[in-house]
């Protein structure tokens, strides 16, 4: 307001003075000049001063504020395009799409310096990534006038790839001709990863929930059809009818069929530690030709059944021992060899056995681990790339059909796989054809091999593994258990009857509680009067007050006898939990009687035992 009124009061200053000299004008000029004169010069003066008078009226009314409007917008102008330099990747192109101007964030995202893109068309940025249908439709669209929006994938000048969102505006000039192309854009490289990953994640996924869908239905088949077995026959057992020879292949029929499932759930087992992080690997002495063997004689009845050939192969000198995990070492090869031999109808399964050291695979390198490497060549079905590809996923395998027609969970290969990368080593698959066959290479480290006898004739050195090929269980002797008196702790009736059937025959004697607090009353009550148990078998998992509260108490009122853990859980933490619970020993369920007959016989009196 202040600035309006210095302006006014300027102005109305110009016109008095102007007024004033004016006027005197008029007043003097008839006086002092001739009379034929002063009118003509009076007119003069009068046009000067009257123009002298509108000019600061035309700048004041006029020139002065389209110079301050022209102002103005200058500086709105300059605001908006640091607005859009800032925020957006600018360029702007002539009309034949020659690029004339792109500001410092183009540059900076494309790599190019300013002078290497002027003059260029918007291909020295192109990724080739979008289709010729793609690119007619942008320009058919800005030719016509009218602005284009879209996303844009363009290529940076290391080859790096970026993504925008494009705004392209086309302008024309007074006559409709077109003039320029200005071309707004967005950074959306990041979010278009992001939904990207989304997309791969929620592809895997689903893949994940069809392969556990299709895991389920396969394992409700896999645990139906030994159950269906188990159940049939048990009612057979029913029959009065049934002769002895009968009677006998329904017991060997469901104990075969209760053998299989409780293979589906150590599988399953496996895999949750394995997933939990919970596996873990023995570091021993052992013997692969042992190994070896008895593998060999476990799956080679398997073979024969199917009239395959099976034949090992010794490449090269073989250690005596190494230093890995037996029991892992022997699971691998039997589920490789096990699925070949289940895998081919005719031909043959071979397996081909040798050391790879630093010498062999990298001559003149640096030293390096040596490793077992076994590997499995059949001439079965055969996969292609793609059933390959997706082998030693979980729950996984080639294809339906081979659910259907062969059976199994699909974890044994996933498992092994883990197995192997524990011991130091791998399992893949180094070639397969359709119809033709599969090779499958498994590596486990050896550990140091100084002063390790390396044998030069393996076949003949290793000693070949007896196995009972009988179908009957060994007997139990009435003297195994002779006086050892046991208290068992279980709840299950059903587990009540078969352990006391088992320990009794044993020749042992047997107090039966229901749950760990009677439990806990009868060891302490016996050991007051001087008759402690022998050996308390204690079920882990009972109501009232459970096993590891009952062996908890137990100790800490000083009880030194004998606590044997009963217990379904077979994970190593588990066991772990037992004997941290103060117990001796552990046995899993389902019972193994011969084992757990040798536990009870390791932890009951020495003298006692001696009277056998």
């Amino acid at each position: 307001m202040t600035v309006l009124w210095n302006r006014w009061r300027i102005l109305l200053t110009i016109l008095i003075i102007i007024f004033v000299v004016e006027t005197g004008a008029m007043f003097l000029l008839p006086v002092l000049l001739p009379s034929d004169i002063h009118p003509w010069i009076e007119a003069v003066a009068d046009a000067m001063l009257l123009s002298m008078g509108s000019l600061p009226l035309l700048w004041f009314l006029l020139i002065q504020p389209m110079h301050a409007e022209t102002r103005k917008w200058s500086h709105h102008s300059r605001l908006l395009m640091a607005a859009l330099d800032e925020h957006a990747l600018v360029t702007i192109t002539d009309a034949q799409g020659r690029i004339i101007h792109a500001n410092d964030s183009f540059c900076q995202i494309s790599k190019f310096p300013v002078e290497e893109v002027l003059g260029q068309d918007h291909r020295i940025v192109s990724s080739g990534d979008h289709s010729k249908s793609f690119m007619k439709d942008l320009w058919d669209t800005i030719k016509r006038g009218e602005p284009w929006h879209g996303d844009v994938c363009n290529c940076a000048k290391d080859g790096s790839r970026y993504w925008s969102d494009t705004t392209i505006v086309p302008f024309r000039d007074e006559t409709g001709r077109m003039m320029q192309y200005v071309a707004l854009r967005a950074d959306i490289t990041e979010r278009v990863k992001a939904q990207e990953a989304l997309k791969i994640s929620e592809a895997q996924a689903d893949a994940a929930n069809h392969a556990k869908s299709g895991f389920l239905a396969n394992m409700s088949h896999e645990i139906r059809t030994p159950m269906t077995a188990i159940l049939g026959f048990a009612e057979n057992l029913l029959d009065a009818d049934q002769s002895e020879s009968e009677s006998l292949n329904c017991i060997y029929t469901i104990r075969h069929n209760g053998e299989y499932l409780l293979g589906i759930i150590n599988d399953i087992l496996d895999h949750s530690k394995i997933e939990a992080g919970k596996m873990v690997t023995e570091q021993i002495a052992c013997k692969p030709c042992q190994i070896i063997a008895d593998v060999a004689s476990l799956v080679r009845a398997r073979a024969d059944a199917k009239g395959l050939a099976f034949n090992i192969d010794y490449i090269g000198a073989i250690p005596e021992t190494i230093v890995s995990d037996p029991t892992r070492m022997r699971q691998i090869l039997i589920n490789l060899i096990g699925n070949a031999i289940k895998f081919t109808e005719e031909g043959a399964v071979r397996l081909i056995v040798r050391v790879v050291g630093a010498a062999e695979d990298d001559p003149g390198g640096s030293p390096k681990e040596p490793y077992m490497q076994f590997d499995v060549l059949d001439t079965g079905m055969g996969m292609t790339d793609e059933q390959a590809a997706v082998l030693f996923q979980p729950f996984t395998q080639a294809d339906t059909t081979t659910t259907r027609k062969f059976g199994g969970t699909g974890l044994g290969l996933t498992i092994s796989k883990r197995f192997a990368e524990l011991l130091g080593g791998e399992i893949r698959v180094v070639d397969s054809e359709v119809g033709v066959g599969t090779r499958f290479r498994a590596t486990v480290a050896t550990g140091p091999l100084e002063g390790v006898t390396m044998l030069q004739d393996p076949m003949s050195s290793t000693v070949g593994a007896v196995i009972d090929k009988s179908d009957g269980l060994t007997p139990i002797l009435p003297t195994e258990l002779y006086g050892i008196r046991i208290l068992l702790a279980e709840d299950n009736p059903t587990n009540q009857v078969l352990l006391v059937g088992i320990l009794k025959k044993a020749g042992a004697e047997i107090i039966v509680v229901k749950d760990g607090k009677l439990a806990l009353d009868a060891a302490l009550a016996a050991r007051d009067d001087g008759d402690s148990f022998d050996v308390v078998l204690m079920d882990m998992q009972m109501p009232v007050m459970d096993g590891y509260e009952a062996t908890g108490r137990l100790r800490q009122k000083g009880y030194t006898g004998a606590i044997i853990a009963l217990t379904a859980h077979a994970m190593a933490s588990d066991r772990e939990k037992c004997i941290k619970a103060g117990c001796d020993d552990y046995a899993t369920k389902p019972i193994n009687r011969t084992k757990l007959i040798g536990t009870i016989r390791r932890h009951s009196a020495p003298a006692e035992a001696a009277t056998l």
